[in-house]
């Protein structure tokens, strides 16, 4: 298992202390201000979140976040020619009526504002449950999905709209700020003069009803794509989604490399939106942690989804939801939880190497900061560095 050193040692230090990683210094001012996140803060607490597209990359040049509190924050990136989302007939919204218009353009088009988007979206929420709520009298017509208690139109809504937005989070971290910004403000306001109800339970927009939901779906594992279908992952291919491959490689690699690229991706916009306060994202963190670092090397877990990915995808939690993680504790089971419904699983389950309570704990912690440093030491990651 090869993991890049500076990915390892962050990974350390997250664990031991997460208020001290060391990390591009655009990183800083979003990890360590308040998680509560309100309209006239979102972008300035953002802006210095983004990897910068002028330069392809992160700078060179890494320092302690306790030493960048007071860093002016940097300038939203340039969005280039490559980087464009627009409506597949390269139409503005604005330039078509919005009953013609679908969540996924709205997302994807740059000539809006987040406030303009999220203010759009709002309003084409209310005209798809207004165009599907006709000729109904709450209960579910013949032949509908919708369930007698379920608001018409809501869900198909929603599971479109997330469904793009978690998609755009996958194809390039520069998009990562905006998406935070309109997930704030759809947040920010409440248009709905009657309650909403999906799956049976109350349902709004404001709330991302569904986008745990939907978030979930994409994280049981990488899904690949070849030539343009979902490609069947075994576990000889699964050594494919360990490591970057160079450019000129195989279709069939590039497509693995692609997958797990985008899986690291979704990760690390999911602790974002944990760490911006914009959607709890406990157990996805939990899960993740323990699949990275609660089996031994050879577990059947990672006879498809290799350790080093799942370390990987680890890291992103403890590098940008770290401070989240090492507050939290929330325990989902019986075991450490005597009011936990006996119909609801145990979500917070330890693997192999933690027996303990069905959630964070500090012993838990501390395990997995063992586990850290026993897997830098095997990638020989272990030594001093120094980033100056």
């Amino acid at each position: 298992m090869c993991l890049p050193p500076l990915l390892i040692f962050n990974l350390v230090l997250a664990i031991f202390n997460p208020l001290f990683l060391i990390l591009p210094r655009q990183y800083a001012g979003h990890i360590l201000r308040p998680s509560h996140i309100t309209r006239s803060t979102f972008t300035t607490q953002l802006t210095s979140t983004i990897r910068s597209t002028h330069t392809g990359g992160p700078p060179k040049r890494y320092t302690y976040l306790s030493s960048d509190i007071d860093t002016p924050p940097r300038s939203p990136p340039t969005l280039h020619s490559s980087h464009t989302l627009r409506s597949p007939l390269n139409m503005s919204v604005s330039d078509k009526r919005l009953k013609d218009t679908s969540p996924q353009e709205l997302v994807r088009d740059l000539s809006l504002s987040a406030i303009g988007t999220a203010a759009r979206l709002r309003e084409l929420c209310v005209l798809r449950v207004e165009e599907a709520s006709k000729g109904t009298t709450g209960e579910a017509t013949e032949g509908s999905s919708d369930t007698p208690t379920d608001t018409p139109g809501l869900e198909d809504f929603l599971t479109s709209l997330w469904t793009e937005v978690l998609a755009i989070a996958q194809e390039d971290e520069a998009y990562h700020a905006r998406l935070l910004e309109l997930l704030a403000e759809l947040k920010a306001q409440s248009n709905e003069s009657t309650p909403w109800r999906v799956w049976g339970s109350p349902a709004a927009l404001h709330e991302l009803s569904l986008f745990g939901a939907q978030a979930r779906d994409l994280l049981n594992a990488p899904k690949v794509i070849l030539d343009g279908k979902p490609a069947r992952i075994t576990a000889a291919d699964a050594p494919l989604l360990a490591s970057d491959h160079a450019a000129a490689s195989a279709p069939r690699t590039r497509a693995f490399t692609a997958a797990r690229r985008r899986w690291l991706l979704l990760h690390r916009f999911l602790a974002r939106t944990w760490a911006a306060g914009l959607w709890p994202c406990a157990d996805f963190a939990l899960w993740t942690m323990r699949d990275g670092l609660e089996y031994p090397a050879g577990h059947a877990t990672y006879s498809k989804t290799p350790r080093a990915l799942c370390v990987e995808a680890a890291a992103e939690w403890a590098v940008y939801a770290g401070a989240a993680m090492h507050g939290c504790r929330e325990v989902m089971g019986p075991n450490g939880n005597a009011g936990w419904p006996g119909n609801a699983g145990s979500p917070g389950r330890g693997g192999e190497r933690w027996k303990g309570v069905d959630g964070y704990d500090a012993g838990r912690w501390r395990l997995w900061k063992e586990t850290c440093g026993a897997i830098a030491m095997e990638e020989g990651a272990a030594r001093p560095y120094r980033f100056t």
